[in-house]
């Protein structure tokens, strides 16, 4: 079959691409790509670029936004998404700009929300934070990453209102004066110390947990034995930098039936260091791979 001369394809009208072909390619495309690019070029790009199919998995964490905008401008698009997936948002991973007022707004229109990762949300309350889980019956996977607000009641409230959860991971985070609130990013993350008080101790409640990741707790190994009991699906436990954590024979050898199994005590800077900003990329990138799970 002869090439099409070069006129002819100038003069393609790109409008006229199936809309199944447009929809295949713009699952291919991240959500705010779709937002600010693609859906704009054309009326029939635009229909194509609301088909709910595109919007039940929703990640505008900074990897995936190809500039700054405004943060409300940034609720603003994020609305869009989830009025676009028509109650079929099953994950949603926002990064610095979340609010209550979002939050809230995804929890009235998601049904069907099973994965939800916050990275560095300094304005979300734990009001606002508490109302979306309770809502979020289906909730299997949090990840809660540098909010200041609810990193020390994460834990808890997602014992209370989603003991289903099969993947919980809690960062918290210590910010140098050398950077804006806005401008965190998972490399550069440090660790603030916090304990585990009587309610973060509930982890061992949530029996179906394939994947616990702390990190910068005050775990010991009586409580570290209390979760593995407790969580008798568990595959993959990752402690980093808990100074408390002196893990006896005993309870190694209990642990020995975990597939992966990642220990850093506070002692060891170096190796702490390196596995801390390993685990923060890698986070993302099972952010990512969950909620690709929860889609189908």
């Amino acid at each position: 079959m002869d090439a099409l001369p070069a006129s002819e394809l100038h003069a393609r009208d790109w409008s006229e691409i199936p809309l199944p072909a447009l929809t295949l390619l713009f699952t291919k495309l991240s959500a705010v790509d779709i937002l600010m690019g693609a859906g704009l070029v054309c009326q029939s790009w635009l229909e194509a670029a609301k088909s709910p199919c595109l919007w039940r998995e929703v990640d505008m964490s900074h990897s995936h936004k190809p500039c700054y905008k405004l943060l409300v401008e940034e609720c603003a698009m994020a609305k869009v998404a989830v009025d676009r997936s028509s109650g079929q948002l099953k994950a949603f991973t926002g990064e610095g700009f979340v609010t209550d007022d979002l939050l809230k707004y995804i929890g009235e229109r998601s049904p069907s929300l099973k994965c939800l990762g916050l990275i560095s949300c300094i304005d979300v309350s734990i009001e606002g934070f508490t109302e979306l889980l309770a809502r979020s019956l289906l909730l299997e996977d949090l990840t809660v990453m540098g909010c200041d607000n609810i990193d020390d009641i994460a834990c808890p409230v997602a014992a209370e209102a989603c003991p289903q959860l099969k993947r919980l991971v809690l960062y918290k985070r210590k910010r140098s004066s050398s950077h804006s609130p806005r401008s965190f990013t998972m490399g550069v993350w440090t660790c603030r110390r916090y304990v585990m008080s009587e309610y973060e101790q509930r982890i061992e409640t949530m029996r179906e947990l394939r994947e616990l990741t702390l990190v910068g707790s005050d775990i010991d190994a009586q409580e570290l034995d209390a979760v593995v009991d407790g969580c008798p699906h568990l595959e993959h436990l990752c402690l980093i930098d808990c100074r408390n954590l002196e893990v006896p024979d005993a309870l190694r050898a209990k642990c020995a039936r975990i597939k992966k199994l990642e220990l850093c005590s506070y002692e060891d800077n170096d190796t702490c260091a390196d596995a801390f900003t390993f685990q923060a990329t890698e986070i993302h990138h099972n952010l990512v791979y969950w909620g690709s799970e929860v889609r189908m």
